[in-house]
C-alpha cells in the first residue's frame, strides 16, 4: 500500500489540484472544502478568470449536492442485497495539463430522471448566446422548486465553463438511479 501510495504521488502533476470526496455532505463540509480548493488555486492558477470560473463551477456544483441529495430507503430482495448509501454523494476535483476536471455523482429519485435529462439535453443544445436568455428568463420567472432553487445550476456550470455537461445515469433499482456529472474547464480560455 505504501509503495503504490508512494508511484501515485509521483504521478501526479505538479501545481495541481486532487481532491475525492464521498460520503455525507453538509453546508459545514462544504465551507470547508470551498476555502481548501480555493486556497489551493489562488497558489497554482495565475489566471483570475479561470480561478473564478473552477471556483463557481465548483460552488454551484456542491450547492446541488447539498440541496438535492435524496435520501431513499433502499429495498432489497432476498436473493440480491444492494449496498449502497444513498444519501451519499461523490465530489471530485482534479487537474489534468489542458483543464480542471470537476465530478459530482449522487443517487436521485427514478421520477426525476426524465425531466433532469430534459433540463441538461435543453442546456446543451444552446449556443452561450442562448445560454445567457436562458438564465435570465429562469431568473425573472421566479419559479422555485420545493427545494429552493430556482433550475440555474446547470445552467450557470455549463455557462461557466463553457462546455457541455458530460453526465450519465445508471439506474440502481425501481427507486433510484445513480446521477453523474463531468464538466471540464479549458485552463486555455480568458
Amino acid at each position: 500500500m505504501v509503495n503504490s501510495a508512494l508511484e501515485l504521488h509521483k504521478k501526479m502533476l505538479p501545481n495541481s489540484i486532487s481532491l475525492s470526496f464521498k460520503g455525507n455532505v453538509s453546508v459545514e463540509l462544504v465551507d470547508s472544502l470551498l476555502m481548501i480548493i480555493s486556497d489551493r488555486l489562488e497558489s497554482i492558477e495565475s489566471n483570475l478568470n479561470i480561478r473564478k470560473k473552477v471556483y463557481g463551477v465548483m460552488l454551484e456544483c456542491l450547492q446541488n449536492l447539498t440541496s438535492h441529495i435524496e435520501k431513499n430507503e433502499v429495498e432489497t430482495n432476498e436473493e440480491i442485497v444492494i449496498n449502497y448509501d444513498s444519501g451519499s454523494v461523490l465530489f471530485m476535483i482534479d487537474t489534468n495539463v489542458d483543464c480542471y476536471e470537476v465530478i459530482t455523482a449522487n443517487y436521485v429519485a427514478n421520477e426525476k430522471v426524465e425531466q433532469l435529462v430534459k433540463s441538461l439535453e435543453e442546456i446543451n443544445s444552446l449556443d452561450n448566446d442562448q445560454l445567457k436568455q436562458l438564465y435570465n428568463k429562469t431568473l425573472k420567472n421566479k419559479t422555485f422548486s420545493d427545494k429552493g432553487g430556482a433550475g440555474l445550476g446547470f445552467i450557470d456550470i455549463a455557462r461557466r465553463s463553457n462546455q457541455k455537461l458530460n453526465y450519465s445515469f445508471t439506474p440502481i433499482d425501481k427507486e433510484n438511479t445513480f446521477f453523474s456529472l463531468q464538466i471540464s474547464i479549458n485552463k486555455n480560455i480568458n
